[in-house]
């Protein structure tokens, strides 16, 4: 069965040991039950739907996992595990989303992330069962384990029929029956060729555990260099952390000498800080002394001064007094006069000159709310409807209980033809008036409610 296996890496994490994971497997199960690269994809094709397809047809994923699996960065600084087109994030996604078996192949000592570390859609791969695969001396054991996990995993997957027994009875089948077609007459081997070859054989196979032998011998002896290595830089290191220790404890006991010398000097400096302060003290004592009489006579003529300067302060402030009570009077009998006027004039029909009566009285303070009122009169009058609105406004802003206003101003809304406007406000001053007879006859007969 084609690409029964698919093996899921990081080139930048861990290619050197799955390319050693690669060459064991396509030895046990062949090169047609092992899919490893991406290479493989088309150009112009869409990788994402390419490789959800590849995962879909096989029964087993292999998550090889190393140190720099989690961490890896794109160009453009992003971590590739959280980018959603990630080749490794997309394998793993589509394996786990069909429950495909997904077994972490952890390599170079690498731990299992966590579910933590994980992106939601591969938080499941935390619970796989994985393995360690060492490198040598226990690469092969580990390897050896694995492809025995493997083949139970695909026996189960193949509903007990084990793939290698269908492909070793094919081979067999195939070796048999060129043999049958193929097979030469036998000969006898006579025994001046046998034995030679036999010598030679055995000569061939001395030579080769010999190799062997050395071979082991070899990987031992780098074994015992690199652990010498390691223990080595665990000395320097330890040698290092002692000195470091040694050397803070220097620079400790040296800053408490420091320390210990500037508390003494700033000893000192208080104490002579203290002697100065107290000299001044002494001296400022001497001097206010000194100065007290002068002071005493100096604040007597202050206080004189000063209620000199309270008593013209009050008179001046009583005179202020007095001419603003003659200007607010004037002011009033002013305002008075220009209402007055204002009325004397509107009520002869002089519209225009009542507006300016009206609106001199208003400048000098006098009631606002019925001037503008009167004013908006005066504007009705003279057909300035807009100018009247804004008089009427003003004086219900300044008094709303003013029912005349109210009426006033929906006469005008009457005139431009604003009746909801018109209705409301003859409302409004007959709610403030109940007995206002125009506001009912403006209401009833004029605008129709």
């Amino acid at each position: 069965m084609p690409d029964q296996i698919f093996i899921s890496y990081r080139r930048d994490d861990a290619a050197y040991v799955t390319g050693h994971i690669n060459d064991r497997l396509r030895k046990e199960f062949g090169d047609d039950s092992i899919f490893t690269d991406v290479d493989r994809i088309a150009l112009g094709v869409d990788f994402r739907t390419t490789l959800d397809l590849m995962v879909s047809q096989c029964q087993i994923l292999l998550a090889v996992i190393g140190h720099d699996w989690l961490t890896v960065k794109n160009k453009d600084g992003q971590i590739r595990l959280q980018d959603p087109t990630d080749f490794v994030r997309i394998e793993i996604e589509s394996a786990l989303a069909r429950d495909i078996p997904v077994i972490p192949l952890l390599v170079a000592g690498t731990k299992m992330p966590s579910k933590d570390e994980l992106p939601g859609s591969l938080e499941e791969l935390a619970f796989r069962n994985g393995t360690q695969i060492r490198p040598d001396p226990d690469f092969h054991t580990d390897i050896d384990r694995l492809i025995k996990s493997l083949k139970g995993h695909l026996v189960d997957l193949s509903d007990g029929v084990d793939p290698n027994e269908i492909v070793e009875n094919e081979e067999k089948a195939q070796k048999q029956a060129k043999l049958k077609t193929e097979r030469p007459p036998k000969k006898r081997m006579s025994r001046l060729v046998f034995w030679p070859l036999l010598v030679v054989g055995m000569a061939l196979l001395a030579g080769g555990s010999w190799f062997a032998w050395q071979q082991y011998e070899e990987q031992i002896r780098v074994a015992n260099a690199a652990l010498e290595e390691v223990q080595k830089t665990a000395a320097e290191a330890e040698a290092k952390r002692e000195a470091d220790a040694i050397a803070e404890a220097k620079r400790e006991a040296d800053a408490e000498v420091v320390a210990e010398r500037q508390a003494n000097t700033q000893a000192e400096i208080g104490r002579q800080a203290d002697a100065e302060a107290q000299r001044l003290a002494d001296a400022e004592t001497k001097r206010k002394a000194d100065a007290e009489d002068e002071t005493q006579i100096q604040a007597d003529a202050d206080a004189e001064a000063e209620a000199q300067r309270q008593a013209d302060t009050q008179a001046e402030a009583r005179r202020e007094a007095q001419e603003e009570a003659r200007r607010e009077a004037e002011r009033k009998v002013n305002a008075s006069a220009a209402i007055n006027r204002g009325i004397s004039r509107a009520g002869r029909g002089d519209h225009v000159a009542a507006i300016e009566n009206y609106t001199e009285a208003i400048e000098l303070g006098a009631n606002p709310a019925f001037v503008h009122k009167q004013r908006g009169v005066s504007h009705y009058a003279l057909g300035e409807y807009e100018a009247a609105i804004e008089d009427y406004d003003e004086a219900i802003r300044l008094n709303d209980k003013n029912a005349i206003a109210y009426y006033e101003r929906s006469r005008t809304h009457y005139a431009l033809q604003n009746f909801d406007a018109a209705r409301e406000d003859c409302n409004t001053a007959i709610g403030l008036g109940p007995d206002f007879a125009n506001a009912y006859y403006e209401n009833g007969c004029r605008i129709g409610d």
